[in-house]
C-alpha cells in the first residue's frame, strides 16, 4: 500500500501497475488505512499456495509441493521447508529434471552460475544439506540419487507406506 500526497490519477496508475496493491491519498485517516492493510493481510492470508500457475508448483510426490513464484518448498502438511537460495535453486534445478540424471556442471552453472572444475565439492556438499532437510533416511538417500559419475536426479519424494 502505498501513500501518495499527489491526487493525479496518472502517478496512482503508474504505482499500481508497478506493484503496489493499493494507493491513497496523504489525506487519508490512520483507521481507514489500517482497515484496509486488514483487508490486504486477510486476501493475501487467505491464498492457497495452489493458486500459483500450473508451471510455478511443482508437484514433487508424497504432498510435497515447489512453488517456483514464491520460492518456497511445502510439506505434505502445508508447512513451510525453510530452503536456502542454492538449495533451492538446486532443488528447483533437479526437480525440474525429475527422474534424468543432472552433471555437476549442469546443476554448478544453474546454482552458482559458474563453471565446475574436477576438485569443487560445492555441488556435493549442497546436495548433503538439502539431503539433511528432505530425506526420510538421510543414511538412505531415496529423494535425491547420486548417480556416478554423472552427477544428481531427482526421484521423487516416496508414498507412506500403508500401516
Amino acid at each position: 500500500i502505498v501513500l501518495r500526497a499527489g491526487a493525479e490519477e496518472a502517478g496512482r496508475v503508474l504505482l499500481l501497475d508497478g506493484g503496489a496493491d493499493d494507493c491513497l491519498g496523504a489525506e487519508i485517516g490512520r483507521q481507514e488505512v489500517q482497515a484496509r492493510l486488514r483487508a490486504l493481510l486477510r486476501r493475501t492470508a487467505a491464498r492457497p499456495v495452489a493458486a500459483a500457475g500450473p508451471r510455478q508448483l511443482l508437484d514433487l510426490g508424497a504432498g510435497w509441493r515447489l512453488c517456483r513464484q514464491r520460492r518456497d518448498l511445502y510439506r505434505p502438511d502445508g508447512d513451510r521447508c525453510r530452503l536456502t537460495t542454492a538449495e533451492f535453486d538446486l532443488l528447483d534445478a533437479l526437480a525440474s529434471q525429475a527422474g534424468t540424471p543432472v552433471s555437476r556442471e549442469d546443476l554448478c552453472r544453474s546454482v552458482f552460475r559458474r563453471r565446475h572444475w574436477a576438485e569443487d565439492r560445492s555441488v556435493d556438499n549442497l546436495v548433503v544439506r538439502l539431503r539433511r532437510k528432505l530425506e526420510p533416511d538421510r543414511r538412505r538417500p531415496e529423494v535425491i540419487r547420486s548417480i556416478r559419475p554423472v552427477g544428481y536426479m531427482f526421484a521423487g519424494f516416496p508414498e507412506a507406506a500403508p500401516r
